[in-house]
């Protein structure tokens, strides 16, 4: 009987993992070269169920079967009882579609047996494989946590014309970044250097900023906007000063600098809501003028340490100056000249992060006043502005569509593309895609992938 690889299909939330063994041998005891037969040539199995213990089938004498042993070619992934021939997982972590060879040996015989694993969200994989088909998406990575607990990550697609794209590469988070920015300002909040109120006022005499970047415009109403505005998009700024040229701002400074003195508000501060890129830019300076340090610094020594994120930086909008762990990025003809730069030195404090769905998910939990995972600030504090209650927040630019969403009280997902299609009618499909079939999933497992 030729060696096969059975995939079987399942209705509900698991795809099973086949395993499919080495060549029977014919009628009567085998002859000594001839290949071990296997108890069974499939094997159902998935990240959900317990591994089971293989055994041979073929007549052994007892010399024989006192030495057989067995082992796998991927140690890092699964381990086998050399003796007892029971599996065990030793990785999840990124093994989706990987093969591992397990051998059973006993003198000059033996035979081998081809585990495929495959993922346990059949429906959720499919979705988005379609979907990106669909709106031509080049590249995607999604995170899932499940009771604080890391129990799904993926990478679909490429990160470039060459590389598949795996659970370890970085995107550009755009507008994700503000959650951050807001967990930062929380923390000086804790260190006593923010009232806990949010009500400071920002720029004009006793404010935190003071004249730092220049006076405020007489009968402009800008020396009434206070921390709370800028966090809650009140502030009577909209979004486009930060937008109107990507090179158009050395710095962030140049930039608020610029804004104080020409951007007029919109409305009487605290009156209405409109978001605004320009406050978080704000926001960043404000971070640094009460820290003394700067923002990226007091981010990664308050928040990236803290919370055990390993892979999270500011970006660099340049192709040539990209980290070499970031995802490339592709949008429609009409964008391409915008998406590198996409990003430049001012998108700090409201645009500017590029990290990975797994380690965002470390931020996630850390901060969202769950009592599994001990958090970096006390609840008292996080609750003084937490978006409203719900840990959600999308980004986008040239290139870029991201999301982080709480779906329910004990399941959040976070998903991140390279790709962003504006003129693409498919494109708005993104979060049903990946959220439907989540929604629709009732049995996760017991594990943790941040142990991994």
């Amino acid at each position: 009987m030729r060696a096969k690889i059975l995939l079987t299909l399942s209705l509900f939330c698991v795809v099973s993992v086949a395993v499919a063994c080495g060549k029977e041998g014919g009628d009567g005891a085998p002859s000594p070269a001839e290949p071990l037969e296997f108890e069974r040539s499939v094997i159902e199995w998935t990240h959900l169920d317990p591994l089971p213990r293989l055994k041979v089938t073929t007549p052994l004498s007892t010399s024989e079967r006192e030495a057989l042993t067995w082992s796998t070619n991927r140690p890092d992934i699964l381990t086998i009882d050399s003796k007892t021939g029971q599996l065990a997982v030793k990785k999840r972590s990124g093994t989706i579609g990987t093969t591992v060879t397990v051998t059973a040996k006993t003198g000059d015989r033996k035979g081998e047996c081809k585990v495929y694993i495959a993922s346990y969200l059949p429906r959720l994989d499919a979705s988005i494989t379609d979907y990106m088909s669909r709106a031509n998406v080049v590249g995607m990575s999604v995170a899932i946590v499940y009771k604080e607990r890391l129990v799904y990550q993926r990478a679909y697609g490429m990160v470039n014309d060459n590389t598949p794209a795996n659970i370890g590469h970085m995107f550009r988070i755009a507008s994700m970044s503000k959650p951050v920015t807001v967990i930062a300002l929380l923390k000086l909040v804790e260190q006593g250097k923010l009232d806990a109120s949010l009500n400071q006022k920002v720029f004009g005499p006793g404010s935190i900023l003071g004249e730092d970047f220049g006076p405020v415009p007489a009968g402009s109403h800008k020396d009434e906007i206070t921390v709370r505005h800028l966090i809650e998009h009140t502030s009577g700024w909209a979004g486009d000063m930060a937008y109107t040229g990507y090179n158009d701002y050395p710095d962030a400074n140049a930039l608020v600098r610029a804004g104080l003195a020409h951007y007029d508000l919109y409305f009487t501060p605290g009156s209405q809501y409109l978001y605004s890129n320009f406050g978080y830019a704000v926001l960043g300076r404000v971070v640094e003028k009460l820290s003394g340090q700067r923002y990226c610094d007091f981010v990664r020594e308050q928040i990236i340490e803290p919370c055990g994120i390993q892979q999270m930086k500011l970006a660099k909008g340049p192709l040539a100056d990209r980290d070499p762990n970031e995802s490339n990025y592709y949008a429609d003809a009409e964008q391409a000249d915008m998406v590198h730069p996409a990003i430049s030195n001012y998108f700090d404090s409201f645009g500017g992060w590029i990290t990975t769905p797994t380690d965002y998910a470390r931020f996630v939990v850390r901060t969202d006043r769950g009592t599994v995972v001990p958090d970096i600030l006390p609840e008292e504090i996080l609750n003084l502005t937490y978006f409203r209650g719900n840990w959600s927040h999308s980004g986008m630019l040239p290139g870029t569509a991201t999301n982080i969403v709480r779906l329910t009280d004990d399941l959040t997902m976070i998903y991140m593309a390279n790709t962003w299609r504006f003129y693409n009618p498919a494109f708005g499909e993104m979060y049903d895609s990946v959220a439907n079939p989540i929604l629709e999933c009732t049995v996760w497992p017991d594990f943790d992938l941040f142990g991994e």
